[in-house]
């Protein structure tokens, strides 16, 4: 699972870190969020102090890109705001949900423990894990919190004792070590720079000499669990993305796609929705009309798929069949507004698929339309949105696809009761 990383190397694997770093960002940024860019500072922390630890290749790569995603069980922004407020349900709900999401993939499998420990004081932690992996835990524990509470103080160089005297008042829940390591890193007033004026691109560049490779060829279970953090973030859309992507393997399929392109495919599906983790929940299930800035908001989510999936090396076409499903035929689609000669057929896709899905599925405010309207409506849709070679397709065989479809709901509440996912 390790392997010498040399950057361009190899088209065939797909770097775990890069790919984190995306979804981090992408779940930390967005409108009204409380916790901007909070995993990713947390990240930079838990890398300095991991330095100074002396930590290598995998203990080094599992703290870091462990920090980074160690929120990933906080998906809704109102768990965040009562995150902030220390509310203790959402404190082990978010960290059980977590874990389990990460031990879906057995890429990010041994992640899962420092994800469902990362709000464990240290007593806990020595009694219940052996001690590498406690004092791993604790750093990750340390860096969120570091962060959490140097977020608003400014300028950060002149409130360090402040941090400090916070960080000693609960000094017992940090390991000697640990709490050491952030005493050596607070004294240098570049760290303190560094966090206050944080850039992704030179703050936590990854380049230790050994980092976890994905195989393209395993990429799609890692888009299923992302696809989890996307329906989960809506109790409108909970099986959507999974929809889209089993419609986008079956179109796929019938049009003569196949092997790695075929796959790609089913992974744009799984990811065409993954801007909308940056769009409010008021604005994703508001039932009546949206305003105008609410409308801006919502559009920009297939901006933020793509700028999301295009920082992953080798993601490419994936990345642009995903984040060009609200493109039309006609070019007046959006975010770029290209039209028909320069839309693929795997974007063509991507496109019919989603359409479809949304007709078909089952929402709180209204049940799926039947098979009939569907073909209705995608028929009016034809030449001017989607693709007609497509939408004919799909209308000759639209009871399938509604067998796709409710297949695809009950697998995916399923998936969530496992996991503990409430999307209600």
């Amino acid at each position: 699972m390790y392997h010498r990383y040399v950057f361009g190397s190899s088209v065939d694997v797909i770097p775990l870190s890069s790919l984190v770093f995306a979804i981090s960002e992408l779940m930390d940024y967005g409108y009204h969020n409380p916790l901007q860019f909070h995993q990713m500072r947390a990240s930079f922390i838990c890398r300095a102090m991991a330095r100074v630890l002396e930590l290598k290749d995998k203990d080094f790569e599992d703290v870091v890109i462990g920090a980074a995603f160690h929120d990933i069980g906080l998906i809704k922004t109102m768990d965040k705001e009562r995150l902030l407020a220390d509310d203790e349900k959402v404190v082990i709900q978010h960290s059980l949900v977590g874990s389990q999401i990460l031990k879906a993939f057995p890429y990010t499998e041994r992640l899962s423990v420092y994800i469902r420990c990362h709000h464990f004081p240290w007593s806990r932690l020595r009694n219940e894990y052996d001690y590498d992996t406690a004092v791993k835990c604790n750093l990750i524990y340390l860096a969120d919190y570091v962060e959490r509470i140097s977020r608003n103080l400014r300028p950060l160089v002149s409130n360090i004792d402040v941090v400090k005297e916070e960080i000693f008042r609960c000094k017992d829940h940090f390991a000697p070590e640990v709490l050491d390591a952030f005493l050596k890193i607070s004294e240098k007033d570049l760290f303190w720079y560094r966090l206050e004026n944080f850039k992704k691109e030179t703050e936590v560049f990854f380049d230790p000499n050994y980092i976890t490779m994905i195989p393209k060829s395993e990429i799609t279970g890692l888009a299923k669990l992302l696809a989890l953090l996307i329906d989960a973030k809506s109790h409108y859309t909970m099986m959507h993305s999974r929809g889209v992507a089993i419609l986008c393997r079956w179109i796929g399929s019938a049009f003569y796609i196949k092997g790695e392109e075929l796959r790609m495919l089913e992974v744009a599906g799984y990811l065409h929705d993954i801007g909308k983790l940056t769009v409010p929940e008021s604005i994703l299930d508001k039932p009546g009309r949206l305003s105008g800035s609410e409308w801006s908001i919502m559009k920009s989510h297939a901006f933020f798929t793509y700028r999301a999936l295009e920082q992953i090396p080798h993601f490419d076409p994936i990345y642009r069949w995903a984040a060009q499903h609200h493109e039309r035929i006609d070019g007046r689609g959006y975010p770029a507004g290209i039209d028909e000669n320069q839309l693929s057929l795997p974007s063509r896709i991507v496109a019919v698929a989603d359409v479809t899905t949304a007709l078909l599925e089952n929402r709180p405010y209204r049940r799926g339309l039947s098979p009939k309207e569907v073909v209705g409506i995608l028929k009016d849709m034809a030449g001017l949105s989607l693709d007609s070679a497509l939408v004919d397709f799909v209308c000759d065989n639209v009871d399938y696809a509604y067998h796709l479809v409710r297949e695809a709901e009950e697998e995916r509440e399923e998936e969530f009761n496992r996991i503990g996912i409430s999307v209600g």
